[in-house]
Order: C-alpha cells, then sequence, then structure tokens
C-alpha cells in the first residue's frame, strides 16, 4: 500500500484495499493475515457458534454484514 491510497481496516487493524479484501470477505469470514473470526449475518452460523463458545469453544464470526461495518482509511 502507497500513501494516499484507501483502503478498509478490519476489526483486527489490518488495512486492505477493497479489491482484495471484499472479494476475501464474501466466501469468508476471517481476516487473512491474522484468522480473526468476524461476526457474520448468517443467523444459523451465529447460532452454532454461540452454542459451541457455550460448550467451551471459542470464535467470533463475519462474513457479508461485515463489509458494511469496514472502516474506510484515507
Amino acid at each position: 500500500m502507497e500513501a494516499g491510497e484507501r483502503a478498509r481496516r478490519l476489526p483486527c487493524a489490518h488495512l486492505y484495499h477493497d479489491g482484495c479484501i471484499l472479494p476475501w470477505l464474501a466466501i469468508r469470514n476471517t481476516c487473512p493475515l491474522c484468522r480473526h473470526e468476524l461476526p457474520t449475518d448468517d443467523p444459523e452460523y451465529e447460532n452454532w457458534k454461540a452454542r459451541r463458545a457455550a460448550a467451551g469453544g471459542n470464535g467470533d464470526g463475519d462474513r457479508y454484514g461485515i463489509i458494511r461495518q469496514l472502516s474506510m482509511i484515507d
């Protein structure tokens, strides 16, 4: 990335160009670098994840809904 380029910041603070991160997030719900799991807008998956966490598992999760929540960086 070069100075002055626009980027999106994921909740884990990693920065990406739209052309790189949006296709990735369309099929995955993790940061490509650190694998931080983002929340999703898939109720079935979120319910499964909540049951897993209650049973002692871990994880946060997002896939499509996170795109609307990503902050733009100039």
